[in-house]
């Protein structure tokens, strides 16, 4: 692998892997379903790192662009040995794909047909999560007491999941290149392009780049996702802004105020 996306998950990490690969027309590979019960016992040091590297080499390692949001943590770890580990002696290139809190939060929840602002934050016979999609990766990302926190539910439980994948990113922010979701929507090919230019990419940037591109934007990746676009509510509302309840959305802006700031989001 040369170059590893990483980021909160549901921050359109897929969308913008499909649209790098497009652009330099490398291939790709994505979400380990090990990675997060392993990446976790790597994180401790409780299982060595080469374990994870193979373990996931079918599905990540072996394919010369790769993401996965489950192996965020782990980025200082895979920067540290890449240049020994990797056949071609060179570092590996990080970047991080992050999204509005309000908005991935929001995307997490809704794509497991679960409520967002219930009576409660528990899970129950009328509020459970899409057996299909709450993959164990996805359990792990809301298993937040592994990670010394206090569960109270599960949209405290993505907001706190959030912030610690952030954190990753601001702890060390020259590590990696940054991807905003944002940017990507509006626009898409002047993001990949610096993307491709920030990993060191550009000798496979080509005349045709723009148009695969654009072409990879407008087609479904993940069940449910088109090309990224607004709905209506958000235009009017202001992003992921009447998706909440008036009480969570408070809490929310609270928890990550000061965090979303330095990614250039600002909440009311």
């Amino acid at each position: 692998t040369r170059v590893l996306g990483l980021g909160p998950m549901k921050a359109g990490s897929t969308v913008v892997l499909h649209a790098l690969s497009a652009a330099t027309q490398l291939p790709m590979g994505m979400d380990c379903a090990a990675a997060g019960a392993l990446g976790r016992l790597a994180e401790r040091r409780e299982a060595p790192l080469w374990e994870v590297l193979e373990t996931c080499s079918e599905e990540v390692f072996k394919w010369e662009l790769a993401k996965d949001p489950a192996m965020t943590r782990l980025a200082g770890d895979f920067a540290e040995v890449w240049p020994v580990l990797a056949h071609h002696g060179r570092p590996l290139q990080l970047y991080f794909v992050v999204r509005s809190p309000l908005d991935c939060v929001r995307s997490f929840v809704r794509h497991l047909d679960l409520h967002l602002d219930p009576p409660s934050q528990r899970f129950a016979l009328e509020n459970l999560p899409r057996a299909s999609l709450f993959t164990r990766p996805k359990q792990l990302a809301w298993d937040v007491e592994g990670e010394g926190l206090r569960y109270t539910g599960y949209v405290d439980a993505a907001v706190q999941r959030w912030v610690l994948d952030v954190d990753v990113y601001l702890r060390c922010p020259g590590r990696f290149h940054l991807v905003r979701y944002e940017d990507f929507v509006a626009d898409p090919l002047a993001t990949v392009e610096a993307l491709v230019r920030a990993v060191g990419l550009a000798e496979f940037w080509s005349a045709a780049s723009e148009d695969e591109i654009r072409h990879t934007v407008s087609l479904w990746y993940q069940k449910g996702s088109t090309a990224p676009q607004r709905s209506s509510e958000e235009e009017s509302a202001g992003v992921g802004a009447g998706a909440f309840g008036p009480a969570i959305r408070v809490r929310i802006c609270k928890a990550v105020f000061e965090r979303a700031r330095l990614l250039g989001y600002e909440l009311s």
